[in-house]
């Protein structure tokens, strides 16, 4: 529950009365998804991380170069974090919540399918959060 300003006191408002409005928070806070377990991958250039719906998503180190120096045995040495919202590494100090790795996961495929020849024509649909404003007609 949150807290009010005066001490002692808490506001009406509870955890469970919060929406989310990104995607991606309404699958973590609203749904439930964790991570189950990280596996990294043999040549060292990702991790997959099996989520708890079953999903498995493929994690590119690019972005972690403390991840991609260390030997398998250290990126094997991770704890969850809250709940499996987050991992973390702590002999290389590294911690990484799992909004982050999905963030970075679907820029990826963004940037893929924006450069890769295979997927031509190039068409893809923003999705409004906020509803468009009709024009007043005069």
């Amino acid at each position: 529950m949150k807290r009010s300003s005066k001490p002692g006191k808490s506001t009406s408002a509870s955890s469970a009365d919060v929406r989310a409005t990104d995607p991606l928070d309404r699958l973590i806070i609203e749904e439930g998804l964790r991570i189950k377990r990280i596996s990294p991958v043999a040549d060292g250039s990702a991790l997959v991380l099996t989520l708890t719906n079953g999903a498995t998503v493929f994690a590119p180190l690019d972005d972690v170069p403390q991840l991609a120096k260390a030997n398998a045995k250290q990126r094997l040495n991770y704890s969850l974090v809250a709940s499996g919202t987050a991992v973390g590494w702590e002999d290389l100090d590294v911690h990484l919540s799992l909004k982050g790795f999905l963030t970075s996961i679907v820029r990826s495929e963004v940037i893929r399918r924006l450069t890769d020849p295979a997927h031509s024509p190039k068409v893809m649909h923003a999705r409004r959060s906020v509803p468009r404003k009709q024009k007043a007609t005069k």
